[in-house]
C-alpha cells in the first residue's frame, strides 16, 4: 500500500492578537465618531427649532401689541368725542333752550323771585 502525501490548500499564517484588537478599536472609534456626529446634528437641530419657536412667539406678541395700540388709539378718539358731547349736552344755552321750547318754562318775573337771607 502506497500512501500519498496530503497536500494542504490552506495557507498557514501567524495569528496576531494585536492586529485583531486594532481592527476592533478602529470599528468602535468609527461608531463613536458617528454617534458624536449624530448627537451634534440633533443638538444643532433642537437649538435651531428652539430659536425659531422663540422668534415666532416674539413676532406674535409684537402683532398683538400693535393691534392693541391701534385699539387704544380708537378708544382714546371715542373718549374725546364723548367728552365733547358731554360738554355740549351740559351747556347752559342748550338747557335753557330745552326748558323754554320743550318744557314750556319761562323766566320768572321780579315779583315771583323771593330772596331768602341775603341782600337784594
Amino acid at each position: 500500500m502506497i500512501l500519498a502525501r496530503k497536500s494542504s490548500s490552506y495557507i498557514v499564517t501567524e495569528h496576531d492578537p494585536i492586529e485583531k484588537s486594532e481592527r476592533i478599536n478602529s470599528k468602535s472609534l468609527k461608531r463613536t465618531k458617528k454617534g458624536r456626529v449624530i448627537l451634534t446634528i440633533i443638538a444643532l437641530t433642537m437649538a435651531s427649532l428652539f430659536l425659531l419657536f422663540r422668534a415666532a412667539v416674539i413676532a406674535e406678541a409684537s402683532y398683538k401689541i400693535e393691534k392693541m395700540k391701534v385699539e387704544l388709539s380708537q378708544i382714546k378718539n371715542e373718549n374725546e368725542k364723548l367728552k365733547i358731547k358731554i360738554a355740549d349736552l351740559k351747556s347752559m344755552s342748550r338747557i335753557e333752550q330745552i326748558a323754554k321750547k320743550e318744557l314750556k318754562m319761562q323766566e320768572p318775573s321780579t315779583n315771583q323771585v323771593i330772596y331768602i337771607g341775603g341782600s337784594k
